[in-house]
């Protein structure tokens, strides 16, 4: 009875050093790719390793290694858009589309991750994934972008099409927009009352009438004018 109970001590320590081995295999790949890299691939793996410094407590502190996700900064010119004179209004469509694509994917936000150094509670936590402005020879003829969603959805745009949710419904081309990736704590859902009504059925669009989901942590994005970005109710706001 001793020797198969010692048996059994041993095993489970084996398997448990060889996860602490695998693990921290993973946070040394990640942190030389992060290093290493640039752009999305790097925001990406130092979204992972922070989600997985905090999930397995492989930093003794508890504290998650902050992520590399600067915003990116796009300037939508109509000369980029142009052909034979015509204004490609499906192309300057796709420039935002492809942005919304990036930015669920640098995020992993699949896998609704909470990746930041401080814990969600009841706040909501922002990061500007991109600003995008329009040139005024794109106002000029075209004032609108409608049915993002419907393109995205139309185009194979995946997981992000149903994470987006547009202010108003539309792009105002004589605005810059943040485009916004919030992450909160299951908990909130229940005040989304208090919120703009295009936000409040985002978040209960993604957690469902009853609510129910296993995650520690919710995501979705938002696409807004700077002006009006403290109606999204973000408690900090980075990138």
């Amino acid at each position: 009875m001793k020797t198969a109970m010692a048996e059994n001590k041993v095993v489970t320590l084996i398997l448990v050093l060889l996860m602490t081995v695998a693990l921290i295999a993973v946070a040394v790949m990640y942190s030389k790719n992060i290093k290493g890299g640039t752009g999305i691939e790097a925001c990406r793996d130092s979204v992972l390793m922070a989600s997985a410094t905090k999930k397995f407590k492989l930093n003794p502190a508890g504290v998650a290694p902050p992520i590399k996700c600067p915003r990116s900064e796009v300037s939508l010119k109509a000369s980029d858009f142009t052909s034979s004179g015509e204004l490609n209004d499906l192309a300057i469509k796709k420039a935002v589309a492809d942005e919304v694509k990036n930015c669920w994917y640098k995020m992993s936000g699949d896998q609704q991750l909470n990746p930041y150094q401080e814990e969600l509670g009841n706040k909501m936590i922002c990061l500007v994934c991109s600003e995008i402005s329009f040139d005024p020879d794109i106002y000029g003829k075209l004032k609108t972008i409608d049915n993002l969603r419907q393109y995205m959805d139309a185009n194979g745009y995946g997981s992000a099409t149903n994470r987006l949710t547009l202010y108003l419904n539309k792009i105002d081309t004589t605005k810059k927009y943040y485009l916004i990736y919030y992450t909160f704590s299951p908990k909130i859902w229940v005040a989304a009352g208090s919120m703009p009504v295009s936000l409040k059925n985002g978040i209960l669009d993604l957690v469902g009438i009853e609510g129910k989901s296993g995650a520690d942590s919710w995501s979705n994005m938002y696409l807004i004018p700077p002006n009006n970005l403290p109606e999204l109710g973000c408690e900090t706001i980075k990138g």
